[in-house]
């Protein structure tokens, strides 16, 4: 007999984070695109709930300050929101099943694979990749 384990507010918030973003990269979205930033905004929406919601104690700050503010600092200086984006996945992750989050993120990530498999094949993408025009391999 299964036990269902009730799921917090706060936690769907954070798992409604987590598939939007995966979503945006896994459909080939990057930084720059109109696309993309409307998912990050509501992706930072959700996340910025979920953060409302949690509670933290002292010792958690003391870890979740420092990474927030060098994560500010890195994406000031280099304008690459890699940083940013990975020290706000760990600390909105609190209080939320690690093994779930990465069984939704491996179901997104396959149905976005999938997706992209169809739109490339029936012609409905054709464009360069960022990564290609990066590097001066673009058509």
């Amino acid at each position: 007999m299964r036990v269902y384990r009730e799921m917090k507010i706060s936690e769907i918030f954070y798992y409604l984070f987590w598939v939007i973003m995966i979503y945006a990269k896994g459909t080939g979205l990057y930084e720059g695109l109109q696309e993309y930033n409307i998912c990050l905004v509501l992706a930072l929406c959700c996340l910025t709930v979920k953060l409302l919601l949690t509670r933290y104690r002292i010792a958690d700050l003391l870890w979740v300050v420092p990474a927030g503010v060098l994560s500010i600092w890195i994406y000031l200086h280099s304008h690459d929101q890699s940083a940013l984006l990975l020290a706000a996945l760990a600390i909105g992750i609190k209080d939320v099943k690690l093994s779930r989050v990465l069984k939704i993120g491996l179901v997104m990530w396959s149905a976005c694979f999938v997706f992209s498999v169809f739109r490339t094949f029936s012609g409905g993408y054709t464009g360069p990749v960022l990564v290609h025009e990066k590097f001066g391999l673009g058509p």
